[in-house]
């Protein structure tokens, strides 16, 4: 899942997500800096992308929630409450999931 953070005092940022998602349940998340050519990627408003490898979310909205309330954290990539159907594609095609 992805994370956009400020670039302003990255680092303290990445640790209290990793404080908030281990007090969570997510034993030891792996957090990354999203990086391409040696260099971080940065989103449109000039911001950090850290993904998180956590696995399964039992509760995308409350979580959302917890994560956006950190100080630094822009957004996610959860997106709670925002459609009725999700559509998914990979190399063996294309799946759909309704709420």
């Amino acid at each position: 899942m992805p994370v956009e953070i400020e670039p302003f005092a990255w680092a303290l940022t990445v640790s209290a997500l990793r404080i908030a998602l281990s007090a969570d349940g997510f034993k030891a998340p792996k957090l990354d800096l999203r990086a391409a050519d040696g260099a971080p990627v940065k989103s449109d408003g000039g911001n950090l992308i850290i993904d998180c490898a956590l696995g399964r979310i039992e509760n995308p909205a409350a979580l959302h929630e917890k994560l956006i309330s950190i100080p630094g954290v822009v957004e996610t990539g959860i997106f709670p409450d925002m459609t009725d159907l999700v559509i998914f594609g990979d190399q063996d095609g294309v799946s759909t999931q309704t709420r």
